[in-house]
């Protein structure tokens, strides 16, 4: 692999299944990360998170390695505002705590590797549980992967408002992708994912919240790599559309540029657009207009459009250790929509996001 390939790999190795698939990690890496995560409207905060993360990744032998990571959110302020401005009102004090894990052991063959995963999140009133098995399989140049997979996710759901609510949602994930080295200098992956949920998807915490039962999804993300030696840097472009059968149709485009600085320390800004449609039972007023149908006034259903920027600063340090930390700003408004035509009366969304992390490698 040439010098200039092997950095543009090292830029993209953040994304996950983006590298060929016929390694296994040569080092044992553990590291921790922080998150706070704080949104509001208007002067009035809404929900903050805070969230320490652990992970490994490691080689149990020169064909298996082992990942996995451990989350504990603690989530504190107001449920999201479900009314318009006209009739609007915040929603009820929350105070919860989520503990959350993943693993995925990975066999490698000749050609192509296997992946068992699995993952556990709890809170007082939810529980979600999910196993996934996934293949990729290496052409004969090593150049292109080919991937597939499948997992099953099984939810309990249950409220403090209403200690009777004891509800069940199951959902089935299908995906398939392919990798492809185009150049020395660049690399483009594809994947196309499929969901089928159904169950209780409604929210137990917003009055007279009604959603269907069933829900399919599809989303289709594309992810390209351009290491630009001018600069020795990487250009980092992302698009994904989604679609539901409840109406929403989404696109999200992405750029980052991951540029060395000297001494060991890269920056990375970022930039990120969205846009939705709403959902076809969403209704921006409160309370629906027939009792009993299939209602929602949840703005996270409306149409917006939303834009995301962001910095992130990563260092190399002494004895295999690595740093990073970042800042992100994120603003969500009906005006944002592309084309406009956003959901009326439905008050802008605001939210700030800081990170920090330290990993060691050896």
């Amino acid at each position: 692999m040439s010098k200039t390939l092997k950095a543009l790999m090292t830029a993209a190795a953040a994304l996950p299944g983006l590298a060929q698939a016929a390694t296994v990690a040569d080092q044992t890496t553990i590291g921790i990360k922080y998150l706070d995560y704080l949104d509001y409207q208007k002067d009035r905060d809404r929900i903050r998170v805070r969230a320490p993360m652990a992970w490994l990744d490691t080689a149990l032998d020169d064909k298996t390695e082992l990942s996995g990571s451990m989350t504990y959110d603690s989530v504190s302020g107001a449920s999201p505002w479900y009314l318009s401005t006209v009739s609007g009102a915040s929603g009820k004090g929350i105070g919860e705590t989520r503990r959350a894990m993943d693993a995925k052991l990975t066999r490698l063959f000749e050609k192509f590797s296997l992946g068992l995963s699995g993952s556990v999140s709890t809170e007082h009133d939810y529980l979600s549980r999910s196993a996934g098995l996934d293949a990729r399989v290496d052409s004969d140049d090593r150049n292109t992967t080919y991937a597939a997979g499948f997992a099953l996710t099984a939810d309990d759901i249950g409220s403090t408002n209403n200690p009777f609510l004891k509800e069940a949602r199951t959902t089935r994930d299908y995906f398939v992708g392919i990798t492809q080295v185009l150049t020395p200098l660049a690399i483009v992956q594809s994947n196309l994912a499929f969901s089928d949920g159904t169950g209780y998807f409604s929210d137990p915490y917003k009055p007279l919240d009604a959603r269907p039962r069933e829900r399919r999804q599809l989303a289709w993300l594309t992810r390209y790599r351009q290491y630009v030696p001018q600069f020795d840097a990487a250009l980092h472009a992302d698009y994904r559309y989604f679609s539901n059968d409840w109406g929403i149709r989404a696109h999200t485009v992405e750029l980052a540029w991951y540029q060395p600085v000297g001494s060991g320390w890269t920056l990375r800004p970022s930039l990120r657009y969205y846009t939705q449609n709403a959902a076809d039972f969403f209704q921006p007023s409160f309370p629906p207009a027939t009792f009993g149908s299939i209602y929602s006034a949840d703005q996270r259903l409306s149409a917006f459009g939303a834009l995301t920027t962001g910095i992130k600063v990563l260092k190399v340090l002494p004895g295999g250790y690595t740093f990073d930390a970042g800042f992100d700003f994120y603003q969500q408004k009906s005006s944002l929509k592309l084309g406009g035509g956003g959901s009326p009366g439905i008050e802008p969304l605001y939210a700030k996001i800081v990170y920090l992390g330290i990993g060691r490698s050896f």
